[in-house]
C-alpha cells in the first residue's frame, strides 16, 4: 500500500471548534452543490501533508467532479489505510472462508434485496441465471476490495474503467450502485449480526463509494436544493443531505473516527428497544470509546473513563437480567442446566433447582424443609456437592438454617423469608456470569 503515515491522522490533531468546522464545512458544502473547487487550507493540521491540498483535489472532494487522472493519482497517495484494512480484514475472515453454496445464499439475498429496492435491475437480469449473476455481483465487491487493498499498479484507472464500461454495456447506471450500497450494508448486517459492527460497514462503504466512483467515472450525488442545514451543527446533522456532506467534509480531513462515532450515536438515538440500544452502545464504547480501539475518537480521560464505567455497569445488569430471563425460562434453564453439567458443575444445577422450588413454595412448612435439604447438600462444607460461596456467606446460611431449626423443635411458627438464600444466588450468579455466562 503505497500510503504516507502522514495521511494515518489521529482525531487528536483535529481540533478546531464545531463553530470553526461548521464554517469550513459551509464553504466545502456550497462549493459540492455549485461543482466549484473547495478550499482546503493546506497548512491546517486538519490536511495530511504528503498530499497536495490544491483546490478540491483531495479524496472526497474529487466524489463530486471526478476527473481520472485526479482519483488515481489521489487514490494512490491517500487512501487511508487504516480503513482499507479493517474493510480488508471483514471480506477475508467473514466473506472469503465462507463454502460455496453459503456464497450462494449470501449473493442470492443481496441480488433479491437490490432487486425489491429497484425493479430494473431485476428486468436486466430476467434471462439469465440468477445465482450466477448474484455471485457476479459479490465476486464484483470482492474484487474492489481486493485491488484498493493491494498495491496499486499504474493500470489501477484503465482497470477500473474497464470494469465500469462491462458494467454500463450491461445497462448498470449509479444510481444501481446507490441502491447496492444499501442493499449490501443490510444483508451484511442480516449475516453477520455480531461481525458487521460500525466500523466494519464503514469501511465497507468507504471503499464501496470510491471504487464505484472510480468505475463509473462519476459521483454519488445527493439531492440539495437548499442550504438550510448550514445554519447550525445541529441542524446539520438532523438533515440526510446536511450529514452525508459532513461525513464526506470529515473524511477528506482525515477525521474517519469522528463519523464513525457519529453513525453509531445516530444509530443508538433511533433505537427504540433498550435490548438493541445496549448493543449498539456496546459497539460504541468498543469501536469509538476504547482507548485500545484503532479508530478510538479524542476525548479526555475523564470522559472516556466515565463512559466506561457506566458500560460496565450496564453489561452487568444486562447480563443479570439475561440470566434471570433464561433461569425463567422452561426452555433456557434446560438448556443452561445440560450446559453446566457439561462442564462439570452439577452441584451448581443442584442448587439453582433446590432455589427454584424453594421459591415456588408458599407453604412456610414446606418451604421449611425444602430449605433444610438445600443447606444439607449445597451449603454445608462436607457435603459433596457443596457450591463454592464465601465463608461468611456459608456461615449465615448456616446460621439461619440453625435458628429455624430450634424454632421447628420448639413447635414454634416459623416464617422463612424468601430472601433467605439471596446472598447465595448472588454469589452463585456471579460464578456464573465470569466463568460460563
Amino acid at each position: 500500500m503505497g500510503t504516507s503515515n502522514a495521511c494515518l491522522r489521529k482525531a487528536s490533531e483535529f481540533v478546531d471548534s464545531p463553530n470553526v468546522i461548521l464554517a469550513k464545512f459551509a464553504s466545502y458544502s456550497i462549493s459540492l452543490k455549485n461543482n466549484t473547487p473547495a478550499s482546503t487550507d493546506s497548512g491546517s493540521k486538519n490536511a495530511p501533508q504528503s498530499v497536495e491540498t490544491n483546490g478540491a483535489q483531495s479524496l472526497f472532494g474529487v466524489l463530486t467532479s471526478p476527473s481520472s487522472s485526479e482519483i488515481v493519482k489521489i487514490s494512490s497517495s491517500c487512501v487511508s489505510e487504516k480503513i482499507v484494512k479493517i474493510g480488508a480484514d471483514f471480506w477475508n475472515s467473514k466473506i472469503s472462508t465462507m463454502s460455496y453454496d453459503d456464497q450462494i445464499e449470501l449473493s442470492v439475498a443481496l441480488f433479491l434485496d437490490m432487486a425489491v429496492r429497484d425493479k430494473s435491475i431485476m428486468a436486466m437480469n430476467k434471462h439469465v441465471k440468477i445465482e450466477a449473476r448474484s455471485l457476479k455481483f459479490l465476486n464484483m465487491v470482492g474484487w474492489l476490495i481486493r485491488i484498493l487493498h493491494g498495491d496499486y499498479g499504474s493500470n489501477l484507472e484503465e482497470s477500473f474503467r474497464t470494469l465500469g464500461n462491462i458494467h454500463k454495456a450491461m445497462g448498470l447506471r449509479s444510481d444501481h450502485f446507490v441502491v447496492m450500497r444499501v442493499s449490501l450494508h443490510d444483508t451484511f448486517a442480516h449475516y453477520f449480526p455480531h461481525d458487521y459492527g460500525i466500523k466494519q460497514q464503514y469501511a465497507i462503504d468507504f471503499m464501496f463509494l470510491l471504487a464505484s466512483n472510480l468505475m463509473m467515472g462519476e459521483a454519488m450525488t445527493l439531492p440539495c436544493d437548499d442550504s438550510d442545514y448550514l445554519s447550525s451543527l445541529q441542524a446539520c446533522l438532523h438533515s440526510a443531505v446536511g450529514r452525508e456532506y459532513l461525513y464526506r467534509y470529515l473524511q477528506q480531513t482525515w477525521c474517519d473516527e469522528i463519523v464513525i462515532y457519529l453513525q453509531g450515536i445516530r444509530k443508538f438515538e433511533q433505537q427504540t428497544n433498550d435490548k438493541g440500544r445496549f448493543m449498539i452502545a456496546r459497539n460504541i464504547v468498543d469501536v469509538s470509546i476504547n482507548a485500545e480501539s484503532d479508530v478510538a475518537v479524542n476525548i479526555s480521560s475523564d470522559t472516556r473513563l466515565n463512559v466506561m464505567r457506566l458500560m460496565s455497569e450496564y453489561e452487568e445488569q444486562f447480563a443479570l437480567s439475561s440470566l434471570q430471563a433464561c433461569l425463567h425460562s422452561a426452555v433456557g434453564r434446560e438448556y443452561l442446566y445440560r450446559y453446566l453439567q457439561q462442564t462439570w458443575c452439577d452441584e451448581i444445577v443442584i442448587y439453582l433447582q433446590g432455589i427454584r422450588k424453594f421459591e415456588q413454595q408458599t407453604n412456610d412448612k414446606g418451604r421449611f424443609m425444602i430449605a433444610r435439604n438445600i443447606v444439607d447438600v449445597s451449603i454445608n462444607a462436607d457435603s459433596d456437592v457443596a457450591v463454592n460461596i464465601s465463608y461468611e456467606c456459608r456461615m449465615n446460611a448456616m446460621r439461619l438454617m440453625s435458628e429455624y431449626d430450634e424454632k421447628f423443635r420448639m413447635k414454634e411458627d416459623i416464617k422463612i423469608s424468601s430472601s433467605m438464600f439471596e446472598s447465595v444466588t448472588e454469589e452463585m450468579y456471579v460464578l456464573i456470569f465470569e466463568n460460563h455466562w
